[in-house]
C-alpha cells in the first residue's frame, strides 16, 4: 500500500449518492476529498480549483453530463472512475472502453478494489483515446462497434468487426483478428461473452467464442464443428449444438 496522499473530487448530482461515497472514502489513509460538486459546471471549478489526481465522475446528469465536464479540458491530467446507476447501455459503453466504474449504490467492496486499481495504475495517455471511445460508444444505443482490449502492459483498441474468435486461456483470453494478429486479454473470457453478446459473437465452446459472421462452414458430427474464415477449426459442443444450429438456420 502506498503511503502517497492523493487529492480526489466527487461530481455527481445526487447529494445523497455524493455523501455516501465520500464517507466511504474517509476510511482510506491515501485519499483526500478536496471538494464535491453537484453538476458538470460545478466540478470544471472544482477541477481547475484543485487539480486533483482522481476524479468520481457521475456519467449521467441532469443539465450537462459527464462528457460535457470532460470536454471543458484540452488535456486531462486526473485518472477517473466513473459511478452509474445499472443502465444497460452506459455500463456496456464503459465496458467495451476498459475505463474503471463504479454502480451505484457504491458498496465499500467495490470501492477497495477500483481504489487498489488507482494505487496500481502506470501513469499512461491512453485514457484519452479510452475517453473517445467511451464516447462514441455511449452515444450508440446499438453494440458498441470499437472495443479496448487490456492486455499486461498496454491496451488495444479494435473494431469488433475485426475479431474472429476468442479462445480462453485461463484467467486471460487470446483475441484472433482478421489481420493475423493476437491479443492476450488479461480478462477471462466470460467477461468478452458478456461484452460481445450483442454483436453478432456466440459462446461455441466452454473454450470459445467465435464471431458468427466469420462463420465459412460447419461440419456436421456429434457436435460437430466449425471452419472459420481465417481457416481455423474450432469444435461445437454437445451441449451448445441445439442453439448454435437454431442461430445460424436464421442467418
Amino acid at each position: 500500500m502506498t503511503d502517497k496522499k492523493y487529492k480526489a473530487i466527487i461530481i455527481d448530482d445526487e447529494p445523497k449518492v455524493a455523501n455516501l461515497l465520500k464517507n466511504h472514502l474517509s476510511d482510506s489513509d491515501n485519499i483526500v476529498i478536496v471538494d464535491v460538486a453537484h453538476s458538470a459546471i460545478e466540478g470544471v471549478k472544482a477541477v481547475n480549483t484543485h487539480q486533483p489526481d482522481l476524479v468520481f465522475l457521475d456519467i449521467e446528469m441532469p443539465g450537462g453530463n459527464g462528457f460535457d465536464f470532460l470536454e471543458s479540458f484540452s488535456k486531462i491530467n486526473f485518472k477517473i472512475i466513473f459511478t452509474t446507476a445499472y443502465n444497460e447501455y452506459a455500463l456496456q459503453a464503459i465496458k467495451f472502453s476498459a475505463l474503471d466504474y463504479l454502480l451505484k449504490p457504491v458498496s465499500k467492496e467495490d470501492l477497495q478494489i477500483a481504489l487498489e486499481k488507482f494505487f496500481n495504475a502506470k501513469q499512461s495517455a491512453v485514457q484519452t483515446e479510452q475517453l473517445q471511445y467511451l464516447k462514441e460508444n455511449f452515444a450508440n444505443s446499438s453494440a458498441p462497434k470499437k472495443i479496448a482490449i487490456p492486455e499486461s502492459e498496454s491496451i488495444t483498441f479494435v473494431d469488433t468487426s475485426s475479431i474472429v474468435r476468442c479462445k480462453s486461456e485461463g484467467s486471460y483470453t487470446q483475441i484472433y483478428l482478421k489481420n493475423g494478429q493476437k491479443l492476450l486479454a488479461s480478462k477471462p473470457i466470460g467477461d468478452f461473452e458478456e461484452l460481445l453478446k450483442d454483436a453478432g459473437f456466440f459462446r461455441i465452446h466452454r473454450s470459445h467464442l467465435i464471431n458468427t459472421n466469420e462463420i465459412k462452414k460447419y461440419v456436421k458430427g456429434e457436435g460437430g464443428y466449425i471452419i472459420l474464415t481465417d481457416g481455423s477449426e474450432v469444435e461445437v459442443s454437445r451441449r451448445k449444438k441445439q442453439a448454435f444450429l437454431e442461430l445460424i438456420g436464421g442467418k
